[in-house]
């Protein structure tokens, strides 16, 4: 076996589990002490110094576990060894700290002084900035500002303006119509000790009493350098006297969708006559108009009221709704003029501006309407159908509220006022009003805090007759919600909200087919009654009426089973009749139908001719010449889709003078 190697050797000894062997102690290698060296040549100069004899300062020189030697002593020069050079590095690096700090010491105290204390140096504090205004100024008169600017630098200051920010409502004094915001004025270079003066000319309008602002900004360069720096000043004044004044009178809280009435007055305060007043409204988002005294003359935005006399008055009394969250705030803007264009929808040049801020508040109780199952403001209906509804009710308050009642006026006259019920409710014919009180409901007596309820109702929309012509028929339900609500020990409250929805009701067309062979606008042939394998000819007549509205892109439409042939169309009255042969569907084609057609206009008809061979397989039956006939189209006015259909046409001829029983009835 090969000689094993040293690390397998090693192995061995570390993995046996023999007992170590003992060495003795005469066998280990006896150890001898270092002479000289650097270590040992300092701690003899130590001891030159009057260290302690070896055998009191530490073991024998001979022994390996000296202790370790003493620090160096501080700024004391080895003779030997490798100390003294540390220490003089550590003494450069200390001197050179020092230095650093008094550098910067000193640099800083003169950029310091350079800044603050002189030198060519400029500073804003040595900049003077004085605005020379009037303390009141009248509304709409034109005032002149007059800027000081002084340089106590001993620097110029090179491609200096002065910025002049004014208030909202300023305008130009040479064109009024023009709205003044910001103003630059060009001063060029302001030389050390120089004092230079500007002016500016504005038109300010404003309410009586207003306190308004003029922000100034000097901007200027510094020699040597690109950058702006500037210099800032301001100066307040009061809006005196003006010519019109204006106030407005409106509720700081609206209920959503329940209208309220703001008053918008204006009065003169001038000496003199004032042309052209004008009264111009902004509305925020939500806001929708009702009604306006007197009327406006733009879009019920722009009210132009002429002269008015010293001392005279005018008021705009304004009726609307506002719509949103509970808790929403929307601000309404009104200003007053001088207008003389009849052209144009909105002042050139107002006088005043007044803000009204109105928060939007939920319906302490409210009400939903619901008919045939629809919501919303506008909702559309065919004519004379029987319609259901309910109102659904809920106390929004956190508190009760006692003797709620339910008020549903409807109004059209489309109603039929028979028709009329209400489940626990009451039908008043005399105002076309349902009622629904504690008196037929206990538990409106007092309602608890976030209770609800619903109450259904029917009605029935009139049915199309040529007696009673209805265009455009629609039909209005109104309803109010009344409660009292009692506030803490306040005196009970009047609470109410209203809910509106607009039926529209869609013209009722008709439709109605038969078919003809002894009469009607087309000669026929062929035996009666028909007999198999022999063609006989009818003619198919469409009948259409319509009621109350305008019904577009109107068609009738049928399709011919495949026994029936389609032969042609009449020409009469211009009625467009066509054929298509892979669908087998005949088609009229009628455009617009005119509300009253058939009633108190005439019908609108079209007539074709189809041939019928019959097959031994219909001996003894009457059967049919087309399919169900459909009729439909678009109401203009309530934009619905209108539908009609009339029934399949046979070969027994019921309306046909020249038929008789048994014709109808396929031969041999």
């Amino acid at each position: 076996m090969a000689d094993k190697s040293s690390v397998d050797k090693l192995k061995e000894k570390l993995y046996s589990r023999a007992a170590p062997p003992v060495v003795e102690p005469s066998a280990r290698t006896p150890l001898s002490p270092r002479q000289g060296g650097p270590i040992r040549s300092a701690w003899s100069g130590l001891r030159a110094l009057g260290a302690a004899p070896e055998s009191e300062a530490g073991p024998a020189a001979g022994d390996l576990r000296a202790a370790p030697p003493a620090p160096p002593l501080s700024g004391f020069p080895f003779a030997q060894g490798t100390g003294g050079g540390r220490s003089r590095h550590h003494t450069f690096a200390l001197y050179f700290l020092w230095g650093s700090v008094a550098f910067f010491v000193i640099a800083s105290g003169i950029a310091v002084y350079m800044l603050f204390g002189g030198g060519n140096t400029i500073s804003s504090s040595n900049i003077d900035m004085q605005i020379v205004a009037p303390s009141l100024i009248d509304s709409g008169k034109s005032m002149t500002i007059e800027y000081v600017v002084g340089n106590r630098n001993s620097a110029p200051l090179r491609a200096a303006d002065l910025v002049i920010d004014y208030p909202d409502g300023t305008r130009d004094p040479n064109n009024t119509s023009q709205p003044l915001q910001h103003e630059r004025i060009t001063i060029g270079d302001i030389q050390s000790g120089q004092q230079v003066k500007e002016t500016s000319t504005a038109a300010f309008f404003g309410a009586e009493g207003a306190q308004e602002q003029v922000s100034v900004t000097l901007e200027y360069q510094i020699p040597g350098s690109n950058t702006i720096f500037i210099k800032q000043s301001n100066v307040m004044f009061t809006i005196g006297s003006a010519p019109i004044l204006l106030s407005v009178a409106s509720p700081s809280e609206a209920i959503s969708g329940q209208p309220f009435t703001m008053d918008i007055t204006i009065s003169s305060n001038a000496t003199t006559p004032i042309q052209n007043v004008a009264i111009e409204a902004q509305y925020p988002f939500g806001f929708s108009v009702v009604s306006t005294s007197p009327a406006a003359d733009v879009g019920n935005t722009l009210w132009r009221l002429g002269t008015l006399d010293p001392g005279a008055s005018e008021t705009v009394h304004l009726t609307g709704t506002l719509t949103g969250a509970d808790g929403d705030e929307r601000v309404m803007h009104f200003l007053v003029g001088s207008e003389s264009d009849p052209t144009e929808t909105a002042l050139a040049v107002p006088m005043l501006s007044i803000p009204q801020t109105i928060t939007v508040r939920k319906p302490f109780v409210s009400g939903q309407l619901t008919l045939d199952g629809q919501t919303g403001d506008t909702i559309a209906e065919p004519l004379g159908k029987t319609l259901e509804g309910s109102v659904a009710w809920q106390n929004n308050l956190t508190e009760s509220v006692s003797n709620l009642v339910l008020t549903l006026s409807l109004s059209g006259t489309a109603v039929d006022p028979s028709s009329v019920s209400a489940v626990n409710g009451f039908y008043d014919s005399t105002k076309n009003q349902i009622i629904w009180s504690n008196q037929q409901n206990p538990a409106f007596s007092n309602v608890g805090p976030g209770a609800s309820g619903n109450v259904q109702f029917y009605f029935s929309t009139l049915a199309p007759s040529a007696a009673r012509p209805l265009t455009n028929p629609q039909i209005t339900l109104t309803l109010t919600v009344d409660a009292s609500r009692q506030a803490g020990s306040a005196a009970p409250g009047q609470v109410s909200s209203a809910a509106h929805m607009t039926v529209n009701l869609a013209s009722a067309a008709s439709l109605s087919a038969q078919a003809l062979h002894f009469a009607g606008p087309l000669s026929n042939t062929g035996p009666m009654p028909p007999v198999a394998g022999t063609e006989t000819t009818y003619t198919v007549l469409w009948t259409v009426k319509n009621s109350s509205n305008t019904v577009a892109s109107s068609k009738v439409s049928a399709t011919l089973p495949p026994y029936v042939d389609f032969v042609g169309a009449s020409t009469a009255g211009n009625e467009q009749v066509s054929y298509d042969s892979p669908s087998r569907t005949v088609t009229w084609t009628l455009g617009d139908v005119k509300a009253g057609t058939g009633y108190t206009l005439p019908v609108r008809q079209a007539a074709f001719q189809v041939a019928f061979t019959p097959s031994l397989s219909q001996v003894g039956s009457a059967p049919a010449l087309t399919s169900d006939a459909t009729f439909s189209g678009t109401d203009r006015f309530a934009q619905a889709q209108v539908a009609a259909s009339a029934p399949a046409v046979t070969t027994r001829l019921t309306t046909d003078s020249g038929f008789q029983a048994g014709m109808d009835i396929v031969g041999k």
